[in-house]
């Protein structure tokens, strides 16, 4: 599988994830890991600088915006380029604090009880 650099965020400013995880290295960044759409494409973002849990919204250090739609979920793409972005940069151990985005989420939306929600 190829991996290559995604639109600049002057042609893509904003992106919806399907299939979402939230990944978060030791240093303490989180990053986005997921199946965008419209561009069809597995993605992992740059550093989550900002983060909407209402809305389920995160802007990154690149400036692009990320709206993550529905549950937590995997995607074979994805996990791939999330793996390849690890080898990249050196990234050994990581937390997916996707789950606990979730939950979080439903409580801030008044759904409590609800928080397991993850797709196979």
């Amino acid at each position: 599988m190829t991996v290559w650099k995604v639109a600049p965020v002057v042609v893509e400013p904003q992106t919806q994830l399907l299939q979402w995880r939230v990944m978060a290295p030791p240093e303490g960044s989180r990053h986005i890991v997921g199946y965008a759409f419209p561009a069809c494409t597995a993605r992992t973002s740059s550093e989550v600088k900002q983060f909407d849990i209402d809305q389920l919204r995160a802007v990154t250090s690149s400036g692009r915006t990320y709206e993550l739609v529905g549950p937590p979920g995997k995607d074979g793409d994805a996990r791939y380029v999330w793996t390849v972005w690890r080898r990249l940069y050196e990234v050994g151990d990581f937390d997916d604090v996707s789950e606990q985005v979730w939950a979080e989420h439903l409580a801030a939306n008044g759904h409590q009880g609800l928080a397991t929600g993850a797709q196979s």
